[in-house]
């Protein structure tokens, strides 16, 4: 964790505008995501595709030093934002359930121990004490929308939401999702999604 150096730090001046302009400055961007090298790796694999999507969107977003500022007694600083937080459905099952997945750069192993975690978590959520959540991920499987995360109206809230809805299968073989992209004006911007976008494309553009 390191603590951000306000009086010198280069967005303080956007931070302030979105902190004293809006009570809860929160923006969502959507954008189709092309997953037929993800879907093909986790088939591959025999992983799951919703896990191995988090873990990419993670590999993206967890670079971009912007998306792990949080707020941490009272002060700004670069959290090491190192879970994934997903919600999820087992086979079988008719209630949901919310996990905290540790980042693995292994995304084979990564999949495997949040498969586990499900399979182990008898409740709902378990609370957490000392959270490192970088992303809340969610997803519609079951029709095509446009999804978003539910917020509690907390100006304070850096956490990044990610969503997407039932995948499309293209003509030409190709599969997409519709993604929603949450996150807070007061640490990001439009500049910073679109770089998160290009890292995801790229990531999956070289998963073999």
């Amino acid at each position: 964790m390191k603590i951000i150096d306000y009086k010198n730090w280069y967005r303080r001046e956007f931070f302030e505008f979105y902190t004293n302009a809006y009570q809860i400055p929160l923006f969502h961007v959507y954008t189709e995501v092309d997953v037929t090298n993800v879907y093909n790796f986790a088939k591959k694999n025999n992983i799951s595709f919703y896990f191995a999507l988090g873990h990419v969107f993670h590999h993206a977003l967890s670079g971009i030093e912007e998306f792990n500022i949080r707020i941490i007694d009272k002060k700004l600083v670069i959290d090491d934002c190192n879970e994934v937080s997903f919600i999820c459905l087992n086979k079988g099952e008719k209630m949901f359930k919310i996990i905290d997945v540790k980042y693995d750069e292994d995304i084979v192993k990564f999949c495997k121990s949040a498969k586990s975690k499900l399979d182990r978590q008898k409740d709902f959520f378990v609370p957490r004490k000392d959270s490192h959540v970088l992303e809340y991920v969610t997803c519609q499987p079951w029709i095509h929308c446009q999804i978003t995360n539910p917020y509690d109206l907390n100006a304070d809230d850096f956490i990044t939401r990610l969503s997407w809805d039932k995948m499309k299968i293209h003509d030409d073989g190709r599969r997409t999702v519709n993604l929603s992209f949450g996150a807070n004006h007061r640490v990001i911007d439009g500049l910073l999604v679109a770089t998160a976008i290009e890292n995801v494309n790229d990531i999956i553009k070289n998963l073999v």
